[in-house]
């Protein structure tokens, strides 16, 4: 009976130590949880990546094939007077002048045509000598015109188009010798009806930001035929003398000058 109790307890005593030595001590137990990370909201969380760099925007073009909206431009007028009249104030056949013209596109219809509107002036001047008398004649001609074109693009720089323009005008007619001369002035009216060729460059930025302006070259190379109301002339002078009377003379008919021709008119200028 000792004896069994004896080997009782010395079973008892060993199956504990096992077990002691099984099981971590409290101290243990402690350090691991202490060197455990910690628990939320103190979570450990990665930095967030830096951002990317922004793409830099493309640069703006320098040339661009950007329809334009306005131009200015010199303007080279021909014509061809009809009326014998008209050829002989002018002195030749053909009676040339210049001007300027301001243009707009007022209505783009994409892929289709364009509605521009043009407004300008021309001035032509001419001096003949009458061989019979030896009387010279000066006529100078202003003309106000208001046009209106269409045009389709074939190619970036070129269009044919059609135009119709009207105008209002004025005659200075001067005849003499320059001691005694004999002047009159009138109005007129006309209309053209026409059709030509327009040439256009890529326009050039003018700055280094892609909302600065843009300018470039534009053409016309435009024929047609004028139709005008005549000019009836009636020249009327009263002679340079000395007195503070001077002798009257009477009003001098020469007719009518009609002014229907032929016409061809080219512009060179600047659209932006």
């Amino acid at each position: 009976m000792t004896t069994a109790k004896t080997l009782t307890m010395r079973a008892t005593c060993s199956g504990v130590l096992i077990l002691a030595a099984a099981l971590p001590s409290g101290r243990a137990v402690a350090q691991t949880e202490s060197d455990a990370a910690p628990a939320w909201p103190y979570v450990y969380q990665p930095a967030p990546p830096l951002p990317l760099p922004a793409p830099a925007a493309p640069a703006a073009a320098v040339w661009s094939w950007a329809p334009s909206r306005f131009g200015v431009a010199l303007e080279i007028g021909t014509t061809w007077p009809r009326d014998v009249a008209d050829r002989r104030l002018v002195g030749k056949n053909a009676s040339g002048g210049g001007g300027l013209s301001l243009q707009w596109d007022a209505l783009r219809l994409e892929r289709i045509a364009t509605v521009s509107l043009d407004l300008g002036w021309l001035t032509t001047e001419s001096s003949t000598s009458q061989d019979f008398s030896g009387l010279q004649e000066d006529l100078k001609t202003n003309v106000f015109f208001l046009g209106l074109a269409v045009r389709h693009y074939l190619l970036p720089w070129l269009a044919p188009y059609g135009r119709i323009a009207g105008g209002i005008g004025w005659d200075n007619l001067t005849v003499g010798t320059g001691t005694g001369d004999f002047q009159d002035k009138r109005t007129f009216s006309q209309g053209s009806l026409g059709g030509g060729l327009f040439f256009r460059s890529p326009r050039l930025r003018l700055g280094a930001s892609a909302s600065a302006p843009h300018v470039g070259l534009m053409a016309h190379v435009e024929g047609g035929y004028i139709l005008g109301t005549s000019s009836d002339f009636v020249l009327t002078s009263a002679p340079a003398t000395a007195t503070s009377t001077p002798i009257s003379t009477s009003p001098v008919d020469i007719g009518k000058v009609g002014r229907d021709a032929p016409y061809l008119r080219i512009s060179i200028g600047l659209a932006f």
